[in-house]
């Protein structure tokens, strides 16, 4: 899986001698969150709170939710184009295969895919104060491999996989400030090193089982949110910020069930804040929320202060969620369908490959699929 996974997302940036591919690395991607232009501390729901996002927010969930199946898979334009030029590469002999990668330099091609199941969300108990949440099982296995012009290969591929807890509790006497914490087990598998075009086909290995680097951590997130004390034409205004991997993000721990010498890749401590406006009722639209955030504060090393906005927002119409927003300055879109027991999502957005936005968007399009109880 993952040699055929890296190897198929053989990814570049245009221009190698000018700048760096260096997109900025989340362990977990909601595709709620994606189509809303990555809008989440003070928007979030369920498991976007559970997994990277505001802990604050388990007060926020309104109904208790058991996760059967939550499963998403990701991917962007180059990486379906490279999918069907395969094809013809793959009958045409070793030879037409080597031909077609070669020419993806200068291209960016991404996957995902994420798994989790047995979460439990009971908000509001013990007298309506107190939220809990719990993930027993939460897996993602993303890959990026730059694939520059003079054919150096950098795969990046990470697999993140471990229980969370999370709690969260009302304070004042209006229930406006909310403050939460997740504590969690993660266990990775990483590999980011370079590579050249002809010591793969000399026999070298894009298996990070081979390659690449594991470890353990157990690590936290803390967050708060606040609900102003006025209001504006029925908007309700509420401020958040979160930060997340207070421990600092690395996999100290000797937990090496593949007996990989080398260490996991870090996940860097961050830190985020934004405001949202939201209202019970638009027009004929039901629930409707917009927000701004910055986040990755810490987690965004050279890169430009404009990778961390995100702007986006959500309108509810029966069972249908329309989504929106500009991701890091690239447009966001996405559409929800909430049949209770049965969720679906779809977003497409723009990441920015490079320190500036502007430079490489990479067009990515994800789907969701969630049976709840």
């Amino acid at each position: 899986f993952f040699t055929g996974l890296c190897s198929a997302s053989i990814s570049a940036n245009a221009t190698p001698s000018a700048w760096a591919l260096e997109q900025i690395i989340h362990p977990f991607q909601s595709v709620r969150t994606s189509g809303m232009g990555g809008v989440q501390l003070t928007t979030g729901f369920y498991e976007q709170n559970l997994l990277g996002g505001n802990p604050a927010r388990h007060s926020s969930n309104k109904i208790w939710k058991f996760y059967l199946l939550d499963a998403s898979v990701e991917t962007n334009t180059n990486m379906i184009r490279l999918a069907q030029s395969l094809k013809g590469g793959l009958s045409g002999g070793e030879s037409a295969l080597i031909g077609k990668i070669a020419k993806t330099a200068g291209q960016n091609n991404h996957g995902r895919a994420q798994f989790n199941t047995f979460h439990v969300y009971l908000p509001n108990v013990g007298g309506g104060k107190m939220s809990y949440a719990l993930g027993l099982v939460s897996a993602s296995a993303q890959a990026d491999a730059s694939l520059r012009r003079n054919f150096q290969i950098d795969p990046t591929v990470i697999v993140d996989a471990g229980p969370s807890i999370g709690v969260s509790r009302k304070f004042l006497a209006d229930e406006s400030l909310l403050i939460g914490a997740n504590i969690y087990g993660r266990y990775r598998l990483s590999m980011a090193s370079g590579i050249s075009l002809t010591n793969i086909i000399q026999g070298a290995s894009l298996n990070p089982l081979k390659n690449g680097g594991e470890g353990g951590q157990v690590d936290f997130d803390l967050g708060e949110t606040y609900r102003l004390p006025w209001s504006w034409k029925s908007w309700q205004l509420m401020t958040g910020a979160s930060l997340n991997n207070v421990m600092g993000g690395d996999f100290p721990m000797a937990t090496k069930p593949m007996k990989l010498a080398n260490s996991a890749m870090p996940q860097k401590r961050r830190f985020g804040f934004g405001v949202s406006a939201q209202r019970d009722s638009l027009w004929k639209f039901d629930k409707t929320m917009l927000a701004i955030e910055a986040y990755d504060i810490g987690n965004n090393s050279y890169g430009s202060t404009f990778r961390l906005i995100h702007m986006g927002g959500e309108i509810a119409y029966g069972v249908l969620r329309l989504r929106g927003g500009l991701n890091q300055g690239y447009w966001a879109e996405g559409l929800g369908l909430d049949l209770k027991a049965l969720l679906l999502d779809f977003a497409t957005y723009g990441e920015e490959m490079s320190y500036n936005i502007g430079t490489y968007e990479d067009r990515r399009y994800a789907l969701r699929l969630s049976i709840q109880i």
